[in-house]
């Protein structure tokens, strides 16, 4: 991925960047790349680069959250302008045991199965790229999905005009209005076999609104319809679906 898809990484430093890269060669180390592109990249985008892995075959055993504290410990001890030549001492990122990265930590350390670290890789890429690379966020979740009878968004043609149940994850939306000026909404979700388009009308919007912001699987029962060729899914109902 190039860096003018990362969501607020600056533009002085992905500019630095390129520029030492080119000028001097591959980073060797977190540590090598923040002595050679201090002052112009700064830590936010320092934590930009590490959620979108962009250093994680320099992480090690500590992973990403080591990473961020590596950052840490080097913004916060960074020289002053005219010493920024001093040399960074790379220590083996750790963090303090009673916290909650900590511990994680310690699970990556012994090897140890931890949804909760992809659940977060999957987030920080979310909010870097704007959307999932590594995986379809519903892979975490079909162990708790199989129990959920739903038609997947590649078969809702054949389903034109009956009712339906399905289940996805929300990939964009537009609000308009109405002549009458009520709020509605066309939302596009997204299963493991497609994508599929979505209308709330007012009634069922102003009922369900407060949930659309959240980042997990939604389950939706409605109409199929099909208008000048498009299918869509009118929306009655909306619940959470299970993550276990």
């Amino acid at each position: 991925m190039g860096f003018m898809q990362l969501k607020d990484l600056s533009r002085e430093g992905m500019e630095a960047i390129i520029h030492e890269r080119d000028k001097v060669g591959p980073f060797a180390s977190l540590a090598d790349f923040m002595n050679r592109t201090v002052p112009h990249v700064h830590l936010q985008d320092v934590r930009v680069l590490i959620k979108a892995g962009c250093f994680d075959d320099m992480a090690g055993k500590s992973g990403r959250p080591g990473l961020v504290w590596e950052a840490l410990r080097f913004y916060n001890r960074a020289p002053e302008p005219d010493q920024y030549s001093l040399p960074f001492k790379e220590a083996s990122p750790s963090t303090p045991s009673n916290t909650a990265s900590g511990k994680r930590g310690e699970k990556q350390s012994r090897g140890e199965p931890d949804e909760d670290l992809k659940r977060v890789s999957l987030r920080h890429e979310l909010e870097t790229f704007g959307f999932h690379l590594s995986a379809h966020p519903l892979d975490h979740y079909a162990h708790a999905l199989k129990r959920i009878r739903c038609v997947p968004a590649k078969d809702l043609p054949a389903f034109v005009g009956r009712r339906v149940t399905t289940v996805g994850w929300v990939v964009t939306g537009k609000t308009v209005h109405t002549k009458n000026g009520d709020e509605m909404k066309f939302v596009s979700f997204e299963d493991t076999t497609g994508i599929y388009e979505t209308v709330f009308f007012p009634k069922t919007y102003s009922r369900f609104c407060h949930m659309l912001k959240a980042l997990r699987p939604f389950i939706l029962k409605g109409q199929v319809q099909e208008t000048f060729g498009a299918v869509t899914l009118t929306v009655e109902e909306v619940a959470f679906a299970p993550t276990r």
